[in-house]
């Protein structure tokens, strides 16, 4: 195992996640598949333990589902799932999302925690804390910033540009990673 996909195990084992609707543990770390960096979300997970979530978007979102995992879906209800809603689903959730097994949410922003927080989101994904591939020239949030938004959600997670290294100190309820979680990370 790279020894960053490693160390972020390790520090996801610290923290305190939050639950579902049901009262049950969510994964304190979670892939987020996208079309280009993970086009084949099985092959990812395979090795990575069961714990670790995954939130399928894109392509993915519309393929097989993982068994013996916890997932969550960008933008669509698909059963024994739950259901991730992009910021830009935030305002108008789609029809039936309180029939998911739980939601998180993409929070870049104060309004976008608080709408959050409204929807009674189980984990809202602070992003991008750092600078990240997914969001090229986007200004990263940083520690402070993330801190403050993450201080309205009932439980948040870190995700963009996460590393172990880089999130020591910050004990959310969830770490979300793409390339720090694949075999051969680009961080």
């Amino acid at each position: 195992m790279h020894p960053e996909k490693a160390a972020l195990l390790a520090a996801s084992r610290r923290l305190h996640p939050a639950c579902d609707r049901r009262g049950r543990k969510l994964p304190a770390l979670w892939l987020f598949a996208d079309d280009s960096r993970v086009p084949d979300p099985a092959a990812v997970l395979a090795g990575l333990p069961r714990s670790v979530g995954v939130v399928l978007r894109g392509r993915a979102a519309a393929g097989p589902i993982p068994r013996g995992r916890v997932v969550a879906v960008a933008g669509r209800l698909r059963p024994g799932c739950g259901l991730h809603l992009p910021a830009s689903l935030l305002r108008r959730p789609p029809f039936g999302w309180r029939r998911a097994r739980f939601v998180t949410a993409a929070v870049h922003g104060v309004a976008e925690a608080v709408r959050a927080r409204r929807l009674g989101v189980a984990i809202g994904f602070v992003s991008p804390l750092f600078a990240t591939a997914s969001h090229p020239g986007a200004r990263p949030l940083g520690r402070l910033r993330a801190a403050r938004i993450a201080h309205l959600l009932p439980a948040a997670g870190f995700l963009g540009g996460v590393s172990a290294a880089r999130v020591r100190g910050f004990s959310p309820a969830a770490f979300g990673a793409i390339e720090a979680l694949l075999d051969q990370p680009k961080v």
